[in-house]
């Protein structure tokens, strides 16, 4: 198992530096970005579904249109 320690040290330090101006009271939101590796996946994930099943609800639509009004 390899692990890729400068992105672990950049986004160490990363983090840090969000917590410390968190403390400080000029970024309120910092907790936000550290969780964001986890987040953006997920959002991502969340639009690909929301277009498929938009995506199945027109194809359904249309097999239905064209039974009704089909040769």
């Amino acid at each position: 198992m390899k692990i890729n320690i400068d992105c672990s040290l950049i986004l160490l330090l990363l983090s840090g530096m969000l917590a410390l101006l968190k403390i400080g009271g000029q970024f309120p939101y910092s907790w936000i970005w550290v969780l964001a590796p986890i987040w953006i996946p997920l959002l991502a994930l969340a639009g690909i579904t929301i277009i498929l099943i938009i995506a199945w609800i027109i194809g359904v639509i249309g097999v239905l249109i064209l039974e009704k009004f089909g040769d």
